[in-house]
């Protein structure tokens, strides 16, 4: 079981006579040839009773601990030093029964959004060969939530014979995420089966953890001043917040009832059911929706927002999710890559290009 170094390492009653030593010769080391450390500055050392030499080693023991995942670089397609990593967290909670053992390892997150990456391990003997794992049973709670979404995705698997996976957890709130606890509920593993056209358990259990996040959100807040006409519905862009991981917008719309949709733009096909004050569900086509329901379709609409960089390249935007009340709208589009602002040549938000100073 990993070691829990946020709450263990300072606890220098419970080290052993060898162990003090150790830590003493280390550090002493240290001293002597002092080499930069990302995230620990420099120091010229002088003369520590053993009791502070003990407390420095083993602080500085607890901060070089603490690497992100190469889980999370795979993720993003982020190289050495592209992922701050004062934006990620050691969690290391973990909870077990007879039917296996889930960890929450670490996290990495913004304002608005956080990446939770999971391991699993099942029963002894059970090989998770698919290439896609779901929950048939997944809640997820923060205490102090103002609407969220989010979704599992399955990440490379090395051993797929084994009984062992690890997931990404992607979660945006519509609040700041910033010491929030996040109570996290997931049972009954399933794979979906293409030759039943259905879910398949393959292991049946639940797991509940609770954690804080606590971690530094690296963020550019910009504001903007900029009017989109859609018809005479008016969209104000108020502001464009950018992390290394997504592009927050805040946007206020008035005269919604005056909706006209771009020229060239597919309305979502579908509809949906309006449950009457009786219980009574009426179905109808989307293109009765409200004009509200349209207009933050078309705001969040992965097409009609493009980041492009100053070697020409237009990122691909992967996806994102949103938050609204009535006449706001706060936006998440999310990137499989990090973004760096000063690499950001142009962000075009329906047809406008938005401010980037």
């Amino acid at each position: 079981m990993p070691k829990d170094f946020n709450t263990n390492l300072l606890e220098p009653q419970g080290l052993s006579r060898e162990e003090e030593q150790r830590i003493l010769q280390q550090t002493l080391s240290r001293v002597q040839q002092p080499a930069p450390r990302r995230g620990i500055p420099r120091r010229r050392m002088l003369v520590f009773g053993l009791a502070a030499v003990m407390l420095l080693a083993m602080s500085s023991l607890a901060v070089a601990e603490f690497a992100l995942k190469q889980d999370f670089f795979g993720f993003f397609n982020a190289g050495a030093g592209q992922i701050p990593q004062q934006s990620g967290q050691e969690v290391n909670k973990q909870v077990s029964n007879e039917a296996g053992t889930l960890t929450v390892e670490q996290v990495l997150g913004d304002s608005k959004t956080v990446y939770v990456l999971l391991d699993f391990v099942g029963p002894e003997g059970l090989a998770l060969d698919q290439d896609m794992y779901q929950w048939d049973k997944a809640e997820v709670w923060l205490s102090k939530a103002n609407g969220l979404g989010y979704s599992f995705e399955s990440l490379p698997d090395d051993n797929p014979t084994d009984n062992h996976i690890r997931m990404m957890l992607c979660l945006n709130s519509g609040t700041s995420l910033q010491g929030q606890q996040m109570d996290l509920t997931l049972g009954d593993l399933k794979f979906y089966n293409p030759d039943d056209l259905d879910y398949t358990q393959v292991v049946g259990g639940e797991w509940k953890l609770s954690f804080k996040l606590d971690y530094t959100v690296s963020s550019s807040l910009i504001k903007q001043d900029l009017d989109i006409m859609l018809g005479e519905a008016k969209v104000h862009v108020n502001s464009l917040e950018v992390s290394p991981f997504t592009v927050i917008l805040d946007v206020d719309v008035s005269n919604a009832e005056g909706y006209v949709a771009p020229e060239g733009y597919v309305e979502p096909q579908g509809g949906g059911v309006e449950i009457l004050e009786d219980g009574t569900e009426v179905p109808f086509d989307y293109a009765d929706s409200p004009a509200e329901v349209k207009i933050g379709d078309l705001l969040s609409d992965l097409d009609y927002f493009t980041i492009t960089l100053k070697d020409g390249t237009v990122l691909d935007t992967y996806g994102g999710g949103g938050n609204s009340e009535p006449g706001h709208y706060q936006i998440i589009f999310e990137f499989k890559q990090i973004l760096n602002l000063n690499e950001i040549a142009s962000i075009n938000y329906l047809g406008q290009e938005l401010n980037l100073q």
